[in-house]
């Protein structure tokens, strides 16, 4: 009977002693973190590290408002075949092309993304690429019913009232919500979500 006890008193501090036990007390012990605050610093891309040249800001905001402007004309083209007896067809059909346009402007599938993860108020969300985005308080609600397999477009804020503070807008493709944004934590610098430009053609339009 002693030597069961002895035994059985062995193999407990054996396991107590194992790794694998010690692992898991540790991991108790620690403090949950939210995804981002477990990075180091130097693992993000510095936000306004790497600004964008004014002159190349101005071409490509050229290129875009003449790429609007065509298909906004291809489309008006369109809708002014519709017999003018039609005015109700006249009228889906310029809306129709409005949508359009918004769409080939901004909702490009390589624009899209997802979020992993949302604050408790609303005020900070975190994308695929590992940024962290600041969201207006007055907006803050509306993020709080977002989901994560929802699909997101940002773009510029045209609000010349917020967009000093907040320059972007996120959108949320299926509940059809917006919310100003700004960029507070760039994105991972080696996230398997992350491109690096590292050529261009000018000529050939290719990145």
């Amino acid at each position: 009977m002693k030597s069961k006890l002895l035994l059985s008193l062995g193999l407990s501090l054996s396991i107590m002693a194992s790794p694998a036990f010690a692992d898991e007390e540790t991991a108790e012990d620690q403090p949950v973190l939210a995804p981002l605050e477990q990075l180091q610093e130097g693992e993000h891309i510095t936000v306004g590290s790497e600004p964008l040249p004014e002159e190349l800001k101005e071409q490509m905001e050229n290129e875009r408002v003449e790429k609007y402007q065509k298909f906004k004309t291809k489309s008006e083209q369109k809708c002014s075949l519709i017999p003018s007896n039609m005015p109700q067809a006249q009228t889906l059909c310029s809306r129709g092309a409005s949508a359009q346009t918004h769409l080939a402007s901004y909702s490009h599938s390589l624009h899209r993304h997802y979020l992993i993860g949302v604050s408790n108020d609303g005020r900070f969300i975190d994308t695929e690429d590992g940024s962290r985005w600041e969201i207006a308080p007055s907006d803050s609600y509306k993020v709080l019913r977002w989901r994560g397999d929802q699909t997101y477009v940002i773009t510029p804020n045209n609000n010349w009232l917020s967009s000093s503070e907040y320059p972007y807008t996120i959108l949320n493709q299926q509940r059809g919500s917006s919310a100003k944004t700004k960029l507070i934590l760039g994105p991972s610098s080696e996230g398997q979500n992350v491109h690096w430009i590292i050529n261009d053609d000018p000529y050939l339009r290719r990145l």
